[in-house]
């Protein structure tokens, strides 16, 4: 799993150069996820998956919310099996 480390920017990247949402996006694609079937699949609009997934964090409600949704959408491994 990559390492968060602080940039010059204050925004925290992997050591891939990446960001949270990136992160994500990325794990999401590499099990073939649609962002569609993964928002179904917890419970969430899509728009809010796809707002956490490009670092736009003021679209989503407040600070507990995009923790709540992030870790919903790294830790539930069942989640990274698609029904197509």
């Amino acid at each position: 799993m990559s390492e968060l480390v602080g940039s010059s920017e204050n925004q925290y990247l992997s050591d891939e150069g990446l960001s949270a949402g990136a992160l994500l996006q990325k794990a999401r694609e590499q099990h073939k996820l649609s962002i569609e079937h993964l928002a179904q699949q917890l419970k969430v609009a899509p728009q809010k998956l796809a707002a956490l997934e490009s670092d736009r964090l003021e679209a989503l409600s407040n600070p507990v919310f995009i923790r709540a949704l992030a870790g919903s959408a790294c830790g539930l491994p069942r989640f990274m099996r698609s029904t197509d």
